[in-house]
């Protein structure tokens, strides 16, 4: 377990809630199912603070989306808190693979005068086998 997630488990159970990142992480664990709308009116956070904060436990693993909820004409995903250490690395590293993924195709969208042919054609080959990267099991 990463030190940063092992500091803010251990603020929660301390009942330590002053950080913004363990508040939004204990409205989680204390609200199974609850959408990023609620939590931010809730704990009085910005949109943006929420989401941001929210992508950081999602890149660890801790948050995912289980299901949907539509509020206003808008759509949330519903979230929870992932309790199993090993369900977390696989979120954690399935996110990664999500975001590099991503990054390639970005670098090929915008920069593709910016690089190599040879190059190109590389990142062309990662997305063509994104499929495959993205099955990676860890155990």
């Amino acid at each position: 377990m990463k030190p940063k997630v092992k500091n803010w488990l251990k603020l929660i159970e301390s009942g330590e809630l002053k950080n913004k990142s363990v508040r939004v992480l204990h409205f989680i664990i204390t609200h199974p199912h609850t959408d990023l709308d609620s939590m931010r009116n809730s704990l009085n956070l910005p949109h943006q603070t929420c989401s941001a904060i929210l992508s950081t436990m999602m890149d660890y693993g801790l948050v995912k989306g289980v299901g949907e909820r539509q509020k206003n004409g808008l759509h949330y995903s519903q979230l929870m808190f992932v309790e199993n250490e090993q369900e977390r690395d696989i979120l954690a590293f399935r996110r990664e693979q999500e975001k590099f993924i991503q990054w390639v195709h970005r670098g090929i969208e915008d920069y593709p005068k910016h690089l190599p042919p040879y190059l190109l054609q590389e990142l062309h080959k990662v997305l063509k086998n994104k499929d495959n990267i993205q099955q990676i099991q860890l155990f």
